[in-house]
């Protein structure tokens, strides 16, 4: 039987929600996307770097021998500063969140590879192959999008296995910041703060390698970047947060 009257009050009220919070992202994005390149671009002149490396020649952005880095999602903001100067395409995830992050890295220069474990993942290592292999550093964080954190998936042993490039673990300590009570901690420094950023030694994956030994690679990598965070807090003489 046809329902008279038309659609109930209560679908029509979540059409009209929906349409709102359509609209809503429609306006903010490019308001985010401007304010939030300028604030990072302001708050990052204030803050000072401090790089180092297992390896010293990984600091040599310029030598042509693209890498996986890897790094927390909640080290996001000062993995931008630390790592400036370095062409790199960085991975985001195709979520509400992450279209306000790709207008704000797109607005910042960067590259944008879209994709995650959940959604566009196919697509996206594809895309991360065929950047690699063109010769671009791309940027990942092996917890993101939704953690939980500190984790590592077997995606990023895998995309080193198919491509030979080294898997490079960045360890972040900023010596005064806030963080956000999100599940990555999130991580914004404060003006003027030290940003100390550690490059663990580079990890590759043997193109020979079989598909479990790919798979056992992960714990191994996991602890390679919380060694390099470990590491980063050494050399900024403070405790380690991980």
């Amino acid at each position: 039987m046809a329902r008279v009257g038309g659609e109930p009050p209560v679908r029509r009220k979540h059409r009209s929600t929906a349409r709102v919070r359509r609209a809503r992202r429609r306006l903010l994005k490019p308001l985010v996307s401007v304010a939030g390149g300028l604030l990072f671009r302001l708050l990052s002149c204030t803050w000072r770097r401090v790089l180092s490396a297992e390896d010293p020649a990984t600091l040599e952005f310029d030598s042509g021998r693209a890498s996986v880095l890897i790094f927390w999602h909640g080290r996001a903001f000062p993995v931008l500063c630390a790592l400036r100067g370095l062409p790199c395409a960085v991975l985001v995830s195709p979520s509400k969140d992450g279209e306000l992050s790709m207008a704000v890295l797109r607005r910042l220069g960067y590259p944008i590879i879209v994709g995650s474990s959940s959604r566009g993942g196919a697509r996206a290592m594809k895309e991360m192959i065929r950047t690699l292999r063109g010769g671009t550093t791309i940027a990942v964080t092996p917890d993101g999008p939704r953690g939980p954190i500190h984790s590592v998936t077997d995606g990023v042993p895998f995309l080193a296995h198919m491509t030979r490039h080294p898997i490079v673990p960045v360890g972040i300590h900023v010596e005064r910041a806030w963080r956000l009570p999100s599940w990555d901690r999130f991580t914004v420094p404060k003006p003027f703060a030290r940003v100390y950023a550690h490059m663990g030694t580079p990890i590759e994956v043997p193109r020979g390698a079989s598909e479990e030994e790919v798979r056992g690679r992960t714990a191994a990598i996991r602890e390679a970047l919380l060694e390099a965070e470990r590491e980063a807090a050494r050399r900024a003489g403070a405790e380690p947060e991980v």
